[in-house]
């Protein structure tokens, strides 16, 4: 108990001192107390509650716009107010125009995604919040971003997770949120560049995760499937379990995206083209020699199901053969137990769906 009590004091004093004469102190001095405070923050709940209740938030923005040239003062700011946004649930003009201009070129990749963190922290909690980031302009600082020549891996795993967290629809206190929107709006103007860097990246594999991921939340209209593919999206994604082989999690997050990609007729056939039955399939017996049948069994299903039939309309172009079998692969991997399962596939192999016109 003694240890809160020291550092609810420390966190006090730190407060205390930057709420004096601030712009008396130098940039050393605001930087010191700054950190003293960030260490405060991290020891215990308590303090974080008492900095919030006392208006640390705000103290500190005050700070941030003071010293906004000073790198080393922006960067303790902005660790504080991640650390704090987990106790605000709503995010006020003065925060949202601050992490717009932060956003802009010039801002160091450092704090760059300090700020996409501290964006985050504010999108999961609450759908307010992630309106108001949303139309102060965030897709437009993404682009700015992704187009960087100097965007760093790390710079574009926080970015993909910021706009996972700007598509939630999870907030119950809301009828009617506009989470369908957003996501039409962010996979239009961001899809096609994220999708080149997955090549830049492709061998830092938590990026590649994050991307992946981000993908197949963004790939919600037929026409993002048809972009990614005409970008080479296809075979860099299934390059990816070529550089990543023994990543089962990485494989998992493949398939989801295979068959959110398989949504698409035309990109289905593409799919195939590739070699996505043969990743399916590979991925089933690597599974089941390593003993782990149960990980990743509805991804692989699932994206069997997706691909295995041929559709007439491309009956021309791409030969039946091309296509996979899913009850035969489903049978290699030894899912026979799944009998609905491979009922559902073979009921789908043997009556493929019709098209109008």
């Amino acid at each position: 108990m003694g240890s809160l009590l020291v550092n609810d004091t420390a966190v006090k004093e730190c407060l205390e001192i930057l709420n004096s004469g601030l712009k008396s102190k130098t940039p050393i001095e605001v930087s010191a107390t700054l950190e003293r405070l960030n260490s405060g923050l991290s020891k215990s709940l308590e303090s974080r509650m008492h900095a919030f209740q006392t208006g640390a938030c705000g103290l500190i923005l005050d700070v941030l716009d003071d010293f906004v040239d000073v790198k080393s003062v922006v960067r303790s700011c902005l660790k504080a107010l991640v650390t704090l946004s987990s106790q605000s649930n709503e995010l006020n003009e003065k925060g949202i125009a601050r992490q717009m201009n932060l956003l802009q070129e010039g801002t160091s990749a450092g704090n760059s995604r300090l700020v996409m963190r501290w964006m985050k922290r504010c999108c999961l909690k609450s759908e307010k919040n992630r309106q108001a980031i949303f139309e102060a302009g965030v897709t437009d600082r993404a682009k700015e971003i992704l187009q960087k020549d100097t965007v760093t891996a790390g710079e574009l795993s926080d970015l993909c997770s910021l706009l996972r967290a700007l598509i939630l629809d999870d907030d119950l206190t809301i009828d009617y949120g506009n989470s369908v929107q957003r996501t039409r709006d962010v996979a239009q103007e961001t899809v096609i560049f994220v999708v080149p860097l997955l090549a830049k990246f492709i061998h830092k594999k938590k990026t590649v995760c994050e991307v992946l991921k981000t993908l197949t939340a963004l790939l919600v209209r037929n026409d993002f499937c048809v972009k990614v593919e005409e970008i080479g999206g296809v075979s860099l994604v299934l390059q990816t379990t070529v550089v990543h082989p023994d990543d089962e999690n990485l494989t998992c997050l493949v398939l989801r995206l295979i068959k959110r990609l398989a949504g698409n007729d035309y990109v289905k056939v593409r799919l195939v083209v590739e070699g996505a039955t043969s990743l399916v399939v590979s991925a089933m017996r690597r599974m089941q020699v390593r003993g782990r049948k149960k990980v990743n069994r509805g991804s692989l299903v699932r994206s069997a199901k997706s691909i295995h039939w041929d559709d007439s309309r491309y009956h021309q172009s791409t030969s039946d053969d091309g296509f996979i079998n899913s009850r035969n692969i489903a049978l290699d991997a030894n899912f026979t137990n799944d009998a609905e399962t491979l009922k559902q596939m073979q009921h789908r192999k043997l009556h493929p769906p019709t098209h109008s016109g």
